[in-house]
């Protein structure tokens, strides 16, 4: 199992944490979660509402991979990254193997 944990960080409260379009959400929610490749976990706001922290859990490397290379998800990271960029959000995200889970 691998858990990736996402932190997205914005100046100020005006705009929005970027997210999924309903029908990307809908398409990740039946390709990844129905199957049992993905599990949501988490999601935390910081006191300010500045910083959002999110962590999920993949059921395996390829699992991950699959989503990874999803064109459907590329372009939606792509255009998070544009949201990003013209709202000076900043995003990371990193992955931790979990053993015997």
């Amino acid at each position: 199992m691998i858990k990736n944990t996402t932190v997205m960080v914005r100046p100020s409260t005006e705009k929005d944490f970027w997210g999924f379009a309903p029908i990307v959400q809908e398409y990740v929610n039946a390709a990844y979660v129905n199957t049992g490749k993905l599990t949501f976990g988490t999601v935390s706001l910081s006191d300010d509402e500045l910083t959002r922290t999110r962590t999920v859990l993949w059921k395996d490397q390829a699992s991950l991979e699959e989503y990874i290379a999803d064109e459907i998800v590329k372009q939606a990271y792509k255009e998070r990254k544009a949201y990003c960029t013209e709202h000076n959000h900043t995003f990371s995200s990193s992955n931790t193997v979990i053993e015997n889970a």
